[in-house]
């Protein structure tokens, strides 16, 4: 019951979050400033050397800074998110996300974006802001409209590691690109109340870095890498956050000589059905006492070829047969209980990986 259908987060909050109505705030905070200032030391080219020795010595580049913004201000943007019954938040429900997304496009009019959202952004996309991440981070100029969205987890909200960069960019411009994490949570919070945020390095296996979601932290991390949120636990508030990347600004000239690049067309190479079959009558009756019968038509292993070949995936259901899965379920009991399964690891791409 932690997630409500119609986008609303529900469960008791703390003391400090007033439920307030959007027209029943003081004047104070309906005339706020457009933009969240960062702290004084943080602004006007403040030296960032520890920060820069920390991104560019980590397994995954990434660097946390406790309070970048004015906690106090932080804390009634908050207020007024959690509280607004007209914020907008979209459910996502899948089997490896669990969580309720506000998307904060560029495009989106001044009017549609509640005015502590505003506020955020403001801040995010401030010229001190942007240079202080580009010195963090040793890239060139970023643009000032990050892909964002405000995400918030409920008790059981939580999220398996994907990847948030956005799926146009080049290798390039991932290589440069800036993801983050501005998070909005009670100053209560802590790792035992769940949310944590994990990192992955390249290679797969089990994550490299964890980042407890305290209250007004900024997470900076190397674009391209994954992350996962371990499942919320508390049910006295949500884990609140802005989410997003930061893209390379890309020159003019460059950009035009990347449209004008011939492109292969996703179905370029065709393969005939001869080609498919690449094994003989003697593993083809082996496979069929492991794999469903549908997968092993000459005319279907063309197919699957040529989807492999266009999106460089995938998914493939109900492949193995009820009898070979209980086949190796015994055996990789056995091997657990014969003390087998010491050393084993996690292998393969982290955002196909099912687990926390």
């Amino acid at each position: 019951d932690a997630m409500v259908r119609r986008g609303k987060v529900k469960g008791s909050y703390s003391d400090g979050e007033k439920k307030l109505q959007a027209n029943q705030l003081p004047a104070s905070k309906r005339q706020r400033k457009a933009v969240l200032p960062l702290l004084p030391g943080l602004s006007n080219n403040p030296d960032v050397s520890d920060q820069r020795s920390a991104w560019s010595s980590a397994v995954v580049p990434h660097v946390v800074l406790e309070s970048p913004f004015d906690p106090a201000i932080l804390a009634d943007i908050r207020a007024e998110l959690v509280s607004d019954p007209d914020l907008g938040l979209q459910p996502i429900e899948t089997t490896h996300t669990t969580v309720l997304v506000f998307p904060i496009a560029a495009s989106l009019e001044p009017s549609t974006v509640p005015p502590a959202l505003g506020q955020l952004m403001g801040g995010l996309q401030s010229q001190s802001f942007l240079k202080l991440v580009e010195a963090i981070a040793g890239c060139g100029p970023l643009l000032p409209e990050p892909r964002a969205a405000l995400i918030a987890m409920p008790r059981g909200g939580h999220w398996l590691p994907h990847c948030i960069e956005g799926h146009s960019m080049n290798a390039e411009e991932l290589g440069n690109a800036v993801a983050f994490a501005l998070f909005l949570t009670d100053n209560w919070w802590s790792s035992s109340d769940g949310g944590v945020v994990e990192l992955f390095g390249q290679e797969g296996g089990e994550a490299v870095a964890s980042v407890v979601p305290r209250p007004g932290a900024l997470l900076l991390y190397a674009a391209g890498h994954c992350c996962s949120a371990t499942p919320v636990v508390t049910d006295q508030a949500p884990q609140l956050a802005i989410h997003g990347v930061f893209r390379l600004r890309v020159p003019p000239e460059r950009a035009a000589a990347r449209l004008a690049e011939p492109r292969l067309p996703a179905r370029a190479l065709q393969i005939s059905p001869s080609e498919a079959g690449g094994f003989g009558e003697a593993q083809r009756r082996v496979l069929a006492g492991l794999v469903n019968g549908e997968y092993l038509g000459t005319q279907r292993l063309a197919t699957l070829r040529q989807d492999f070949e266009a999106a460089s995936q995938l998914q493939m259901k109900a492949f193995l047969l009820d009898a070979a899965i209980e086949r190796l379920s015994s055996a990789l009991k056995g091997a657990e209980g014969c003390g087998l399964g010491r050393g084993w690891h996690l292998e393969g791409p982290v955002r196909k990986m099912r687990c926390l």
